[in-house]
């Protein structure tokens, strides 16, 4: 976008400026058998293929309040 331009909505929208918590990661205590390196080789991955993929997902975004704000 050049100087001047606006996206249309940003202003009014609720989480323009709003700080959310998209990541929580809670660490416990180890296991008895840890991973403690990466493998040399790894499974392999079967990627599905994209011409027959037609599967969306429909993401909605709201403001939850104060009480949801970390």
């Amino acid at each position: 976008m050049g100087p001047g331009q606006t996206i249309p909505g940003y202003t009014s929208n609720p989480l323009n400026g709003s700080n959310k918590v998209l990541l929580t990661i809670n660490i416990g205590s180890a296991t008895a058998k840890p991973v403690t390196a990466i493998p040399t080789t790894l499974v392999p991955s079967n990627a599905p293929n994209a011409a027959s993929s037609n599967l969306t997902r429909p993401f909605v975004f709201m403001s939850m309040g104060a009480s949801y704000c970390h």
